[in-house]
């Protein structure tokens, strides 16, 4: 996994945006008094005038407080930490429980059918009492297997979508930066609303669904030892995947730069809602096959259901 895109990063690089938007708000605002005042839409040559009026302005929204949640941001930082502040530990945490369970199922697997090819050879009470609690008890025990595996490849499928998601806010942000540099010097240099917009590239993600996967740990031991259940589910056999998708940022000022940076976070914002969406709807759709006494493994039989009398070899006969 790379490395976390952490909140406190992630703040560094909100407040260093808010810098930026200020800066460029200053000089918006010099402009449009500018050309006002000398009733002209260009201006080739930086003039006194004009760099004394950025200055005045400057001072005056020096009393801003720029901060993460500057309001020149809206509600870009909220949305940001809210991405970015999902712990894939926990995720992470899940899977090597639910992968210690597993591991146990598959130990057990066996047993169940060792025990029924024996006893063919058996007769009585005892031998049906055994024979049928492990005819239930292996498809009990599959069924539990197929839970775990969809449970072991949902985290992992989350882990990942917290992964790109960080990195594609991070891409975002940098981008965003890089691009109001790039105005601020544009609107220096020509000392005018800007004519052309500029646009910088901006990594992101798309939901791709599920698609299959080699297993791995827990769910390959599952699935070599044919304890799953099947194809009951996309999450037993698959993980939820992601795309690496490019987009771009763009403005000729600072509202259209900020309106293009809230749409490419909402098109992230949408990705990570449709897969958390898709893998939770996966587990649903795989739990509701069995209803509890589907799965829980059937109780052993009885001590008043085994006895010597009842329990003889066919070849005693």
């Amino acid at each position: 996994m790379p490395e976390d895109y952490s909140l406190q990063a992630l703040d560094s690089d909100l407040y260093t945006l808010a810098l930026k938007m200020n800066e460029i708000d200053n000089l918006e605002q010099t402009v449009d008094q500018f050309w006002a005042a000398a009733a002209v839409q260009a201006i080739p040559i930086a003039g006194t005038a004009f760099w004394q009026l950025y200055s005045a302005i400057q001072a005056q929204n020096e009393a801003r407080v720029i901060s993460a949640d500057s309001e020149l941001l809206g509600s870009l930082p909220d949305r940001c930490r809210r991405i970015v502040g999902i712990d894939p530990l926990q995720f992470e945490g899940a899977k090597e429980h639910f992968e210690s369970v597993a591991y146990g199922m598959v130990d057990l697997q066996g047993a169940p059918g060792n025990v029924l090819s024996n006893i063919g050879s058996w007769n009585g009470t005892a031998a049906e009492a055994f024979e049928t609690y492990f005819t239930g008890y292996e498809p009990a025990q599959s069924r539990q297997a197929a839970l775990l595996a969809a449970e072991i490849n949902a985290c992992i499928s989350l882990t990942a979508l917290v992964g790109d998601s960080k990195i594609a806010v991070k891409s975002l942000l940098e981008s965003s930066i890089k691009l109001a540099d790039e105005m601020i010097e544009t609107y220096k240099e020509t000392l005018k609303a800007l004519t052309v917009g500029l646009v910088a590239a901006v990594v992101t993600i798309a939901a791709a669904g599920f698609a299959a996967v080699a297993a791995t740990g827990a769910t390959a031991a599952l699935a070599v030892t044919g304890t799953g259940a099947g194809a009951v589910g996309s999450l037993i056999s698959s993980v939820y995947g992601f795309e690496q998708a490019y987009g771009q940022i763009e403005g000729k000022n600072r509202e259209e730069l900020l309106s293009s940076i809230s749409d490419n976070l909402r098109r992230l914002e949408e990705t990570v809602s449709t897969a958390d969406q898709e893998i939770f709807d996966d587990l649903e759709t795989i739990c509701a096959q069995w209803n509890i006494g589907q799965i829980a493994i059937p109780a052993p039989p009885g001590g008043d259901e085994i006895s010597g009398d009842s329990f003889y070899h066919e070849s005693a006969y």
